[in-house]
């Protein structure tokens, strides 16, 4: 049964310094590196976040039979992981994978467990179950995976081998990269072939550095061609996690969607593994700077994640042009159509175009202004949704109390998210 708890926010100012949380993008990557490490080999990851999607990938190296410790770290808000590494030679058998909602982590744990030939479950929402995996079937495709009851059940036999993959290209960045951590391992090189150049290539290239820190080598040859040596050995290493590029954009939003707001956004990150959800506050500054009669058009294809927000800020400010718009229908909601109707109830203006330029939503603020909702948001249990709609909701001049069902979700990615709107002054009343 869903769970329909609601937060209220009430509009007024925000006035403080936020600290980012750690990044989930990142610390999925590194722990499953780690993991990957040479039998016997430790690794310690330091300012590893508490999240559901976090929880999900530990959870399910542990049913590969890895061994991990962690420890609260003195913030409270972060703990240290020490990861034992095995080699990919998973020691336990049988026990079911649950990935929860986290499409990052079902889309990895595919094919480590291809590394071995006993069969495996891998349990999820029925949401999560029914995202995509075609670009996976070919890899399955020695082993047969269907759909139950229990989840995805993939068949025992054959291992995975290396050689050329070939990918659309279109759809998540995530199926790459979970070729990415089992390719090293193969004893032959390998090639990943992609159709077009590919949406959210910011994905890859993260994959691609934290690879790096792990001793792991991995290289565009060109736009659509990546080159996988084989016989390579994951060597354990130490890691501060960075802070998310893609939580702070809901805060760089807050500073300037409300005029009177000064929030002072502290996200630390590394030179060597770049974000591309860092663009958040430039595209904020252009959106900004723009004017009804010259509205900027901006690409989501390599900051998907950013679309709720920038739709946000869209209707907020002076309105924008959003192309490459179609993989937000495939998140945890379908993040396009649920956007137009938690905006139309502000009163923005949305138009939805399928098929021109990777689909194109213009949002456009009402000329009166926003106005409080008449009845309660829908969060569509999305994290994303709900701490975007919560942003908004604060910076309306309009001082009516905005009520969003749906509060839960934000446990996916940022469980402290309206605790700190609190401690800038937001305020926020959650039932």
């Amino acid at each position: 049964m869903m769970i329909q708890d609601t937060v209220t926010i009430t509009p007024g100012i925000a006035c403080g310094q936020v600290v980012i949380p750690p990044s989930k993008s990142i610390a999925h990557r590194a722990l499953i590196c780690a993991a990957l490490a040479g039998e016997g080999q430790v690794s310690m990851l330091c300012r590893m976040p508490y999240n559901e999607d976090i929880d999900a990938t530990m959870d399910c190296l542990r049913a590969l039979g890895v061994r991990m410790t962690e420890t609260r770290e003195p913030s409270g808000d972060t703990r240290q992981v020490v990861v034992y590494g095995c080699g990919g030679q998973w020691t336990k058998e049988g026990e079911p994978l649950s990935c929860r909602e986290s499409g990052s982590t079902l889309r990895f744990m595919l094919p480590l467990c291809l590394m071995s030939d006993a069969p495996r479950t891998l349990m999820g929402s029925e949401k999560l179950l029914s995202r995509p995996l075609d670009d996976y079937r070919a890899l399955l495709s020695g082993r047969g995976c269907t759909r139950t009851e229990d989840g995805l059940c993939l068949g025992g036999g054959a291992t995975v081998r290396g050689g050329t993959f070939s990918l659309t290209g279109k759809s998540s960045s995530q199926f790459v990269t979970g070729l990415l951590f089992v390719l090293p391992l193969l004893g032959q090189d390998s090639v990943i072939e992609l159709a077009a150049p590919p949406e959210s290539r910011s994905y890859i290239d993260m994959t691609i550095s934290v690879l790096a820190r792990f001793g792991v080598r991995a290289a565009w040859q060109s736009d659509t061609r990546l080159f996988v040596p084989g016989g390579q050995t994951y060597l354990a290493a130490d890691m501060d996690i960075d802070g998310d590029a893609s939580g702070a954009a809901f805060f760089y939003a807050l500073g300037r969607i409300g005029t009177q707001n000064n929030v002072n956004v502290v996200c630390p990150v590394s030179e060597d593994i770049k974000q591309g959800d860092v663009i958040c506050s430039e595209l904020l500054a252009i959106m900004a700077a723009a004017t009804p009669d010259d509205l900027p058009v901006i690409s989501l294809a390599d900051c998907p994640d950013l679309g709720p927000m920038l739709f946000c800020a869209a209707a907020a400010l002076q309105g924008a042009v959003f192309t490459h718009a179609d993989r937000l229908r495939l998140k945890e909601s379908d993040r396009v159509a649920a956007m137009v109707q938690e905006l139309e109830a502000f009163g923005a203006v949305c138009t939805v175009c399928d098929g021109i330029d990777g689909g194109t939503v213009t949002i456009l603020p009402p000329s009166e202004g926003l106005h409080a909702p008449a009845t309660t948001l829908h969060g569509h249990n999305d994290h994303r949704i709900v701490m975007s709609l919560s942003v908004l909701s604060a910076c309306l001049k309009d001082t009516t109390p905005v009520t969003i069902d749906d509060a839960h979700a934000i446990k996916k990615s940022f469980p402290d998210f309206f605790a700190r709107l609190r401690r800038l002054g937001v305020s926020v009343v959650v039932n």
